[in-house]
């Protein structure tokens, strides 16, 4: 049996070209538009909010997630125009058996 530490923090990741960090409703609109675009969406598995604010719930509650550690909810920018590119999302982090998704814009 693989034991699974419980106490992992984050630190925003910086490449050449992109920052990763938590998500944040900075790019709320961003989110919602992109995930809402039928090419973007068609093999998502969860299910697309139906308003920015039904988003902006999702966000509140992911937020309280990544601080418990429940779930690891990112977003992926462009370093140097902060430009919105997509979402990365490790969901089960402490189980051994974590679910990874990502998805960029069109």
């Amino acid at each position: 049996m693989a034991l699974v530490s419980t106490t992992w923090s984050f630190t925003p990741i910086e490449t050449l070209r992109l920052k990763i960090e938590y998500i944040t409703k900075k790019y709320m609109q961003e989110i919602f538009d992109e995930k809402n675009n039928p090419k973007v969406n068609t093999y998502l598995a969860s299910k697309s909010a139906a308003t920015v604010e039904d988003l902006e719930v999702f966000i509140d509650t992911v937020t309280i997630q990544n601080e418990n550690k429940e779930i690891i909810q990112l977003q992926v920018l462009d370093k140097e125009t902060h430009e919105f590119i997509g979402l990365c999302v490790i969901k089960k982090p402490n189980n051994g058996h974590p679910e990874i998704s990502l998805w960029t814009k069109e």
